[in-house]
């Protein structure tokens, strides 16, 4: 109806990096045998996937992030193809990154959705290869959204992380495509 809204109005979506121990404990079960069964293939398609997680409060490496991007909700989803750049600002491990949303129900009302904000969505993480950052170093991520099966979202993510001097040092690429051809995604370390 003209003059009508559409509830939220605006979604704003923030991508960050952290370390999430629980996480990659989650992830590291796969890497021994059980009952004499080897699940690396496991652990290779849990790493190309993504995770809901609650996290109590910001555990980000990097400075408050700057918005990944705004959307206008819509369906079916809308794709997406954003890089964001961070820089690290206290030394530490890296193993995921986090994204969140703040949703603009109505002027001056706002759900936030990051850490430490206690509603049902929570974190998205995105599993990245654990590697330690040290203070002043460049991590870049990308997030593409396709649609997927049905519609729904799948996502698609890549970085690097630069060292403080300028020095490449890794290169990554995962999928939701990749779960089941995880020979696909993509580690690259570099000295």
């Amino acid at each position: 109806a003209p003059g009508g809204r559409v509830c939220p109005e605006r979604v704003t979506i923030y991508l960050g990096p952290t370390f999430l121990a629980p996480l990659s404990g989650e992830l590291s079960f796969w890497e021994r045998p059980h009952y004499d069964i080897d699940f690396q293939l496991a652990r290779d398609a849990a790493e190309n996937d993504t995770y809901s997680v609650k996290i109590p409060s910001m555990q980000l490496l990097s400075a408050p992030p700057a918005p990944y991007g705004e959307i206008r909700p819509t369906h079916p989803t809308p794709e997406a193809d954003h890089t964001v750049t961070s820089t690290v600002a206290s030394a530490g491990p890296i193993d995921t990154v986090l994204g969140w949303f703040d949703a603009e129900l109505a002027p001056g009302m706002l759900l936030q959705t990051g850490p430490g904000h206690n509603t049902h969505w929570g974190q998205l993480a995105f599993p990245v290869p654990l590697f330690m950052a040290e203070q002043g170093g460049q991590f870049r991520f990308r997030l593409s959204v396709t649609r997927g099966h049905m519609d729904l979202p799948t996502y698609h993510w890549s970085g690097s992380y630069t060292d403080p001097a300028g020095i490449l040092r890794l290169r990554f690429q995962r999928s939701q495509d990749h779960r089941f051809t995880p020979e696909d995604a993509v580690t690259e370390w570099l000295d």
